[in-house]
């Protein structure tokens, strides 16, 4: 997935060790994505959300904000004609949330996250032909640029900051612009990565220009710590005592918590705490490409003979016990259903470790009957059944 649309030929290691998190690069001609996206497909897609677009496609025009009207009036302007207009008017478009809504972009996000973690999204950015995009800038975090239709100038300058926090992203100042470091123009395939706080800008030169950039957000030790201080507070009961600003008490129970905080803290294993932390952000994590209604209703008709295949919008980590397998599932609950974040896990006895392993490394549909292992043919189907039920496996 990531070689195909993103990376092209250069490995997922030489990319890590080289440029993630330290210098851009153009990779030319890594991406198939043109392939499957022009302005006919935008077109279309933009038509079967008439009615939300305010919601998610937001506009600029030399640096001042456009915004779409909601649409009441089924009788009225859509909101189509609206984008139209204000494109003939030189107005540059941001439509987002593409991760959620595009089954190639939400496998592509979730697979960015099972290899680096953190959180992924992706957004178009339309802009008619000899106009700039929005203003200079840095983001907070990594962006894939992946031009789609027509050509894009971009600029690169100094990169000002290093791992800036979602609160330092912002337009750079005239001086940051004077002295640009690498400037270059995107054609369809191409492929541009910007580290966090690497000041760009962008622009059409000639024809129209649609790219998709895919942000991805890394976690951070503050993250981990923070996780590991919150769940203390549901076991602790010196987190919970009420403070009173009217009681001369306060200072002592903000004391006993601090000490109580540092010495957990010195006690957690690193490794296993970010292992936890991972579990518990990957199970609420949103669902993409859910395929929940048709898996629904072909439980009842799965057989030995029935073709199953890996879900790839889940990421799952295994670990083995004694006695036990447990699977942590990706998106398999919600902070509303789960406000503590705590890792559910699907537990399965450890003889089933073979036939799981198989079912892991999955990248062809495979019969029921088929898995390796030390199961007859009827435990086989009950464990896809219930691989099936828990999002693991989609069935054919």
């Amino acid at each position: 997935m990531l070689a195909e649309h993103i990376f092209g030929n250069i490995s997922l290691d030489v990319f890590s060790k080289t440029y993630l998190n330290k210098k851009h690069t153009v990779l030319q001609g890594a991406s198939r994505l043109p392939d499957l996206w022009n302005l006919k497909i935008l077109d279309d897609y933009l038509n079967s959300h008439e009615g939300r677009l305010h919601e998610f496609v937001k506009g600029s025009n030399d640096g001042r904000p456009v915004d779409i009207p909601p649409t009441t009036d089924r009788e009225g302007p859509t909101q189509k004609s609206f984008i139209r207009s204000a494109l003939a008017q030189g107005t540059t478009f941001k439509i987002a949330e593409l991760e959620r809504r595009t089954p190639v972009f939400g496998a592509i996000c979730r697979e960015i996250e099972r290899v680096f973690g953190g959180n992924a999204v992706a957004k178009f950015f339309l802009t008619p032909p000899a106009r700039k995009g929005f203003s200079p800038h840095f983001d907070h975090e990594s962006v894939f640029a992946i031009q789609l239709v027509g050509t894009k100038c971009w600029t690169i300058y100094p990169r000002s900051v290093v791992n800036p926090k979602r609160s330092m992203a912002r337009l750079i100042t005239s001086e940051e612009a004077s002295e640009p470091i690498d400037s270059f123009v995107l054609a369809p395939g191409d492929v541009l990565y910007l580290p966090p706080g690497t000041p760009h800008s962008a622009k059409c030169e000639e024809g129209a220009s649609l790219h998709v950039s895919i942000g991805h957000l890394a976690w951070t030790p503050n993250d981990v710590i923070q996780f590991a201080v919150n769940s203390l507070s549901f076991v602790e009961p010196a987190f919970n005592a009420p403070l009173y600003s009217s009681e001369p008490y306060c200072g002592v129970l903000l004391r006993e918590a601090l000490n109580r905080c540092i010495q957990t803290l010195q006690e957690l294993n690193p490794d296993e705490s970010f292992a936890n932390f991972c579990n518990s952000m990957n199970s609420v994590r949103p669902a993409v490409n859910d395929r929940g209604i048709s898996n629904l209703f072909s439980l009842s008709g799965l057989s030995e003979n029935s073709l199953i295949t890996l879900n790839r919008s889940k990421i799952i980590r295994k670990t083995v016990t004694d006695e036990k397998l447990r699977l942590y599932i990706s998106d398999i609950s919600n902070v509303l259903q789960n406000p503590e974040k705590q890792s559910p896990f699907l537990e399965l006895p450890k003889m089933v470790e073979q036939e799981i392993d198989h079912i892991l490394g999955l990248t062809e549909p495979s019969a029921i009957r088929d898995l390796p292992g030390v199961l007859d043919v009827a435990s086989k189907l009950v464990l896809a059944k219930e691989l099936v039920r828990n999002g693991v496996l989609d069935a054919i």
